[in-house]
């Protein structure tokens, strides 16, 4: 999946993010505070959120969000 121009028409909590983002599988979510963005794949039932890294410019597994994207301003773009 390729990242389009990110929708800042509205901003959502990681929480709302979250929900969206493991519901719908062409949706990405990014971090207002950081410009990182996510996507979810369910593999064998599970859902494993992904963040992509312009470096390698692929999806990389996400071990871990840092607590100051949790608790910041988020946007979903569909795509």
């Amino acid at each position: 999946m390729i990242i389009k121009d990110i929708d800042k028409s509205k901003k959502y909590t990681f929480e709302e993010a979250k929900k969206e983002v493991e519901e719908n599988s062409n949706v990405i979510i990014t971090s207002k505070k950081t410009g990182d963005s996510y996507i979810a794949e369910k593999v064998k039932g599970e859902v494993i959120l992904k963040y992509y890294n312009s470096s390698l410019n692929s999806w990389r597994k996400c071990d871990a969000i840092e607590p100051r994207e949790i608790f910041g301003e988020w946007y979903i773009t569909r795509q």
